[in-house]
């Protein structure tokens, strides 16, 4: 749990103005009280979909780079979107998974 922690708050710490989406559970807890900001998205009820909402986020706004912070237990929920993001490959789409063994 600590080196999640220290993940989100390394990796909001180098960002300014883009939208950061984060996976239902503890990682949403984290980034709130680490970093709240109003570009953050909290994904608090559904596993599995903070990746397509990240995608969605990177088709509209193609001029930002959309973050996507997820567990391994969401990812595993929404396996069919991680085809959908290969099939796009969005530029601007970075996905970040912890491994929350």
């Amino acid at each position: 749990i600590q080196s999640r922690s220290r993940a989100i708050e390394a990796v909001m710490s180098l960002i300014t103005d883009q939208p950061v989406i984060i996976c239902n559970g503890f990682p949403s807890r984290e980034a709130f009280h680490l970093a709240d900001r109003p570009q953050n998205f909290y994904m608090i009820g559904s596993m599995g979909v903070a990746p397509a909402i990240g995608l969605g986020v990177a088709l509209a706004k193609p001029e930002k780079k959309v973050i996507v912070l997820d567990g391994d237990g969401n990812v595993l929920m929404g396996m069919g979107t991680l085809a959908t993001v290969g099939a796009l490959r969005p530029k601007n789409f970075v996905h970040v998974v912890f491994d929350n063994e």
